[in-house]
């Protein structure tokens, strides 16, 4: 009742705008676009630098539908391959998700957990790994997305939420299909072994 007859409506996302209009019989003229803006503290930053180590970033909540359990997974695969690298989970508490999701001995050391972080320290936290990888199945717009994106760091991403709209594979992110271990840790291996593309497509992704 209330949409149908709101004056007018704003949403996230184009997708969300189409739906609503199809689902309501709205007019075009009804319904409005209204993206998330980010604050400044995420404009006019330094260029993005590659650290020399392989540091793995992941941002957000254990919620299963943020797909955690899947970088995980991948993770462990990947720790077989002989690379240095290293794994920040920023935003998750200790006893959210790890608690309850088994970490062999090989890939525990290389976690590093922030469980509580300021928004506006989380520029530098993007702008000093080698790629954010946000392996999410479901968002309704997906901001850590964008921050990633304004900070110009490497993304390996589903394509859900804002990322339909705003990314390209192998453009400007690598995207995976959700709930696929073996596409991110396909990913991971593949942009540890090409940083010059990897580094082109963070660089395409901030424009």
């Amino acid at each position: 009742w209330s949409l149908r007859n709101s004056d007018h409506i704003c949403v996230l996302t184009h997708a969300e705008k189409e739906y609503i209009k199809e689902r309501f019989s709205l007019s075009e003229d009804r319904v409005s676009v209204c993206y998330h803006s980010l604050p400044a503290h995420f404009r006019n930053l330094p260029d993005y630098q590659p650290p020399s180590e392989f540091k793995v970033l992941y941002v957000g909540s254990g919620i299963e539908r943020k797909g955690l359990r899947y970088l995980l997974c991948a993770l462990e695969e990947f720790s077989k391959h002989n690379i240095n690298f290293s794994v920040t989970l920023a935003g998750l508490r200790t006893d959210e998700f790890l608690g309850r999701q088994a970490i062999s001995d090989r890939l525990k050391p290389r976690i590093k957990i922030i469980p509580s972080i300021e928004n506006r320290a989380l520029p530098q936290i993007y702008l000093t790994h080698s790629v954010f990888v946000f392996p999410s199945f479901y968002e309704g717009f997906g901001m850590v997305l964008a921050e990633a994106m304004a900070c110009g760091i490497p993304i390996i991403t589903t394509s859900v939420g804002i990322a339909r709209e705003w990314i390209k594979d192998r453009v400007n992110v690598i995207v995976i299909p959700p709930q696929d271990s073996s596409a991110i840790c396909s990913a991971l291996l593949w942009s540890f072994s090409h940083p010059d593309e990897m580094r082109n497509y963070g660089e395409n992704a901030r424009k």
